[in-house]
């Protein structure tokens, strides 16, 4: 591919590459751009009758670029001169308001831009910007050019002769937006299409075939006009086949069988098919399966039965579940929510046979004793979390305590041919939907000291140990390079403190250190990798000194992993060991792939563990006891690059079915949500029917429909409200009440009251305490989080800002100090009122970071409304959208969210300069989120007592959120997105800043900004005439009166680089 884009694309594209890429937005999403066209080009099949759209019908840019021209043209004549169209509409009788938002946001300017535009001059990534912002525009529920037509009339009823031209103008404008959309995708359309070519040329040039070629050669020889020789030998060979799994088929490998097997003229075939299958299991389209080629398949053969051709089976007796486990899942999975029932479902529907169970003499299972006081189904119920996010650490600290409840409660348990037992650890298996879900359970575990592994887990070039590993071989690869040297110190292969890093200039050349890297470079100098990595291991103390530490089983496996295939790779490539380090790097930073499987986990003992695995792992496997726990969130479907779904069409028995892959995201009508929906249905089923004794089900509804939510809250949850509503029926289903410390409170339905929290079962289990050596081995990070909580003393350690549970962020989430949001930014507010949370302050952030301020300069010296001028400028309004859309922020506040965005870079900074406002800040002179780490050396902090730690050590961390620059003069700038209710003038600001501590965090950026200036420009910077101070400009405040929103803090009262650094390490040390 990246040959195509060096050679191909300035060829192609010539003089318009620079446009074509401007409209497909290459830019601005290039890496995603690129993963989609080789992700498509891979997963794209013409044999099964896989489709793209848009389809280009053969054309190119050129063509379709004079298509649009011409159709601006006939817009432009419909149009008219002097604002006619304009006129004509304003005298229609319908609704003043949403006239008016029609009118501004639609009608003038489409008349604006088709005024100026001309058939060889004209902007086509403007005209594209300008449809786009017509597609956002909502009116009465319909949104886009289906707006410009009333669909409610005033009392005088309809007018349309007053603007006779309308229905016209929008059926052009509907037909350039076609056009417009078959440009944006015609680089990917291409693309992929060429990538495609380029693979097969290469592959017939080496006489090279894949496993997909096997497949669709094979069917283009059975379906050829020379077949009858071939399907005689084969119909002759295999007199019998069974296709297993047959859910997970795809449509070539349906049509070789069915080619084989069942299509004959006379009828007398003697060969024998049988397909085995569970269409309520399909869950791997991601791997090219298709459910619809089971469905079809189904449906011929019942056409097939009629004839005396096809015999069709249903097994309906479950094996494996407990009989009232069985009985639950018939009541939640057979229903209108979930499967409609076999008997009422449609040809392409799956239908839902009520299971039945064998006798108690049949059965493989038994469950012996059991004292839990917990049934087969247990729900659990987090619906006190505020919001889906923070419900997510609440669940699983409800499973790590359920876990010891469990198994502290004396069940036993018989399985068919194996003695009475009592269940463990590996009885357990807890299910996840994603990656994703994982770290907040590991970190539970961690702390009940429960043993665990996570099935087939990614990410191992990734750990902590390949980080160590390489920074230790840069150290051998150059054991004289000081830097190199210390940093290889700091890891677990010598364990140094930062303290005793100074002393490593003095040590002789015959210290054993120096002696140990100069050994480990001769080894591997001379490419003696297992002497090396045994030494490493070995020689270093490193086994005796890690042994004791907490996950070592885990840590060991990661190092010996890494070391084999290292040297696997090193005498497979011949590599010197300069090669092998890069070769870790590479891996390390995802620039290249290892080799399939070589980046999972493996195993780390046989010792029997609670098992985390996703859902699409645990297909086909059974566990006593199973933890549903993931999917409370996913991405929203409108981040999706591409639409994916089907047509079907009738042929006699059988039914043609077609996979479309949709880039413009245009067609479909919503079944590429729907088919989404439906496999996610698919895999809950997976999930649940994986146990056999007990199971555990998340439960919440969130009180709003935002796209961001979970199959948990959108299917899940109403299926379980529907199925299980309490009563003596669902005796055998426990609703179970969880609070934020795990704590539970059992009951037989769902109630929509609180209630107060009971003292449950698990609370009597205490973690164990760690050693307290753990700490003094590590070096020690603070960040302003962290010092505000030292210094407020906070005694209730249970009380967590749910906001912040683990949640990967990039910027420290400092103003959960000063209002308690509760992360998605969800809820009834006022329309013209941004919701607060963390995600809306992120929002804040990430566009004032990458936005252009010169553009609402632009609009300012030719008196436009600011506001309105970023939403009209096609790159400014991207980047809202987009981060709108990344941190689920509502679409309807986009208005709001530009007048918090237009009031802060036009309100006045007086204490900068008189009339400036931060819209005067060319790019040079800012720095955004401008990450520190810094520490206080010896010299400067006395050693002193947190316990187990070396106040030497201690390191501050931190973002700064702007750094910008204005006639020579530095200042630093935080951007605040907390509302407060008492306005923002200086009283109120000060309140804030005293009760979230502020004051502190800006000593430790003036710090880190005022070391990072000394060091880079020396004498050329004097803090006294070139430091500025810091501000923190309370966006929702800013605009709305002099100074407010706007709170200084001048150089004279932050005081002198040494006397900041003072008061910090009185904090550190306290």
């Amino acid at each position: 591919l990246k040959e195509q884009m060096r050679k191909d694309w300035p060829e192609i594209y010539g003089e318009h590459l620079k446009e074509i890429l401007e409209i497909s937005q290459f830019n601005q999403k290039k890496g995603s751009f690129l993963d989609t066209i080789i992700k498509l080009a891979q997963s794209l099949h013409k044999a099964a009758g896989d489709r793209l759209l848009p389809d280009l019908k053969g054309r190119g840019f050129k063509e379709i670029k004079q298509e649009i021209a011409s159709a601006c043209m006939e817009i432009k004549a419909l149009l008219g001169s002097d604002g006619e169209f304009s006129h004509s509409y304003d005298e229609l009788n319908f609704n003043k308001r949403a006239k008016k938002n029609i009118f501004d946001n639609i009608v003038i300017p489409v008349e604006e831009y088709f005024e100026d535009a001309e058939e060889d001059r004209f902007d086509i990534c403007a005209l594209s910007g300008l449809m786009a912002r017509i597609e956002d525009i909502k009116s009465s529920g319909r949104r886009g050019l289906e707006t410009l037509i009333p669909e409610k009339w005033n009392k005088g009823g309809p007018n349309l002769e007053v603007c006779p031209d309308l229905e016209t103008v929008r059926q052009a404008l509907e037909k350039l937006n076609i056009r417009l959309n078959e440009l944006q995708h015609t680089l990917s359309v291409e693309a992929i299409h060429r990538l495609q070519d380029d693979v097969s040329r290469t592959k017939r040039g080496h006489g090279w075939i894949s496993y997909y070629d096997m497949l669709s050669l094979v069917e283009k020889a059975l379906y050829g006009d020379n077949s009858s020789n071939l399907l005689e030998k084969l119909r002759n060979r295999f007199k019998v086949a069974f296709i297993d799994e047959f859910q997970d088929t795809d449509p070539v490998q349906w049509r070789i069988f069915r080619k084989i097997f069942i299509d004959s003229h006379d009828n007398s075939l003697q060969n024998l098919l049988f397909v085995i299958g569970d269409p309520k299991q399909a869950i791997y389209s991601f791997r090219g399966a298709d459910v619809y080629v089971y469905l079809s398949a189904k449906n011929e053969m019942e056409g097939l039965e009629t004839q005396g051709r096809a015999r069709l089976y249903s097994l309906s007796v479950n094996w494996r579940s407990q009989p009232a486990l069985i009985t639950a899942f018939n009541n939640l999975f057979c229903g209108e929510a979930w499967f409609k029932p076999q008997a009422t479902a449609g040809q392409f529907e799956i239908g839902y046979q009520s299971i039945n169970f064998p006798g108690e003499d049949e059965r493989l299972g038994k469950l012996i004793t059991d004292t839990s006081g917990r049934p087969v189904l247990n729900i659990v119920d987090l619906s006190e979390a505020p919001s889906p996010r923070p419900a997510k650490p609440r669940l699983a600290k409800f499973v790590a305590r359920e876990i010891k409840h469990l198994l502290s409660s004396g069940i036993r348990i018989k399985e068919k041919g194996i003695d009475e037992r009592k269940i463990g650890f590996g009885d357990i298996c807890i299910l996840v939907r994603s990656r994703s879900d994982v770290p907040f359970i590991e970190e539970e575990l961690r702390r009940e000291k429960i043993p665990y592994t996570f099935y087939r887990k990614p990410g191992l070039f990734v750990s902590d140990e390949a980080v160590y590993t390489s920074l230790l071989f840069r150290a051998i690869l150059e054991p004289g390079n000081s830097s190199a040297v210390k940093k290889a110190l700091l890891t677990p292969f010598f364990r140094f403190k930062l303290s005793e890093l100074y002393a490593y200039e003095e040590m002789s050349p015959s210290h054993p250190v120096k002696e140990m890297l100069f050994k480990w470079n001769e080894y591997a100098m001379s490419r003696r990798w297992s002497h090396l990595f045994q030494s490493l291991m070995e020689d270093s103390g490193f086994l005796s000194r890690e042994t004791i530490e907490s996950g070592w089983d885990r840590k060991y496996t990661n190092y010996n992993q890494i070391f084999e295939y290292l040297e696997e790779v090193a005498y497979k490539k011949n590599l010197d060991f300069r090669g092998l380090s890069a070769t870790l790097d590479t891996y390390r930073n995802r620039s290249l792939d290892a080799e399939e499987g070589a980046d999972i986990h493996q195993i780390e003992t046989e010792t029997l563990k609670v098992q985390i695995m996703t859902m699409h792992v645990s297909k086909g496997l059974e566990f006593p006891v199973v933890f549903v726990a993931g999917g409370l969130t996913q991405p929203p479907s409108f981040q999706d690059e591409y639409h994916t779904y089907h047509e079907i069409k009738k042929a006699g028995l059988s039914s043609e079915i077609r996979r479309i892959v949709d880039l413009s995201k245009s067609g479909g009508d919503g079944r590429h949500e729907s088919e989404k929906m439906d496999e996610d249905k698919r895999l809950y089923y997976v999930a649940s029917t994986r146990a056999q004794f007990k199971l555990y089900l998340p439960f919440y509804i969130h009180r709003t429909n935002a796209p961001w939510l979970g199959p948990v809250c959108t299917q899940l949850s109403p299926a379980l409200l529907d199925a299980f509503p309490g009563g003596e029926a669902d005796r055998d289903v426990l609703w179970v009440k969880a609070d934020q410390s795990g704590a539970s409170k059992a009951r037989t339905g769902f109630e929509k009251t609180p209630r107060q929290t009971v003292t449950p079962v698990g609370e009597a289990f205490e973690p164990l305490s760690y050693k307290g050596s753990y700490e003094q081995r590590r070096i020690k990070i603070d960040s302003f989080s962290s010092l505000h909580q030292k210094m407020s003393r906070i005694d209730d350690a249970g009380e967590e800002d749910l906001s912040f549970q683990t949640e990967q962020r990039r910027k420290e989430d400092d103003e959960g100090f000063a209002s308690l949001g509760e992360g998605a930014v969800s809820g009834e507010k006022d329309l013209d009122e941004v919701p607060g949370g963390i995600d809306a302050g992120l929002m804040f952030h990430d566009i004032l970071e990458h936005m252009d301020y010169g553009v609402v300069l632009k609009a300012i010296t030719k008196t436009r409304d600011p506001h309105l001028s970023m939403m009209h400028d096609g790159d400014t309004r991207e980047i809202i959208l987009r981060q709108m859309e990344m941190y689920r922020v509502d679409e309807r506040w986009k208005d709001s969210v530009c007048r918090i965005l237009g009031n802060t870079l036009t309100a006045p900074v007086v204490s900068v300069a008189d009339n400036f406002m931060l819209a005067h800040l060319q790019e040079d002179d800012r720095l955004h989120e401008v990450e520190f780490y810094y520490s206080f050396p010896p010299g400067v902090i006395k050693p002193h007592g947190i316990p187990d730690c070396e106040i030497s050590n201690s390191f501050i961390r931190g973002f700064v959120d702007l750094l910008f620059r204005k006639d020579g003069k530095y200042y630093i700038a935080d951007w605040k997105s907390n509302t407060l209710e008492t306005g923002y003038g200086l009283e109120s600001m000060e309140k804030s800043m005293d009760h979230a501590d502020y004051h502190l965090q800006y000593k430790l950026y003036a710090v880190a900004v005022l070391r990072w200036l000394k060091q880079t420009m020396g004498d050329q910077f004097d803090p006294e005439t070139d430091f500025g101070g810091v501000f923190y400009f309370y966006l929702r405040g800013m605009g709305m009166g002099e100074g407010a929103g706007i709170y200084h803090v001048p150089p004279h009262e932050l005081g002198s680089l040494e006397q900041l650094e003072e008061e910090i390490a009185t904090i550190l040390r306290n």
